[in-house]
């Protein structure tokens, strides 16, 4: 029986220690529409969403800078919260407060 570990890393030199011998797998920040489809497949369904929805969930979109972990993790919460605008209001106000794009952190 074997065993994997996936390890994620934005700093190459952690990736690095973790398998010298072989070069990481360097993936791609998500374009703009990734992420809407991204949010919105982990938080709402597309025909639930309203036009103030998807305003405020592009915000939220634009915060995450192209993370699909942050997208996932905010998606999770704004599903088990629910589809209310005000929930996705205050998200979009706080998410810089939570979100770290500082490599070395």
């Amino acid at each position: 029986m074997y065993s994997r570990i996936l390890l994620t890393s934005r700093m190459l030199s952690v990736a690095k220690h973790a398998n010298p011998k072989r070069d990481p797998h360097k993936l791609r920040m998500l374009s703009h529409d990734e992420n809407w489809s991204l949010l919105e497949k982990k938080a709402v369904s597309p025909e639930v969403c309203s036009v103030e929805l998807k305003r405020r969930g592009m915000r939220i979109v634009d915060q995450c800078k192209g993370l699909p972990l942050a997208i996932v993790v905010i998606g999770g919460i704004l599903l088990k919260r629910g589809s209310g605008s005000l929930l996705w209001e205050k998200v979009a106000e706080c998410v810089n407060m939570h979100l770290s794009f500082d490599p070395k952190e």
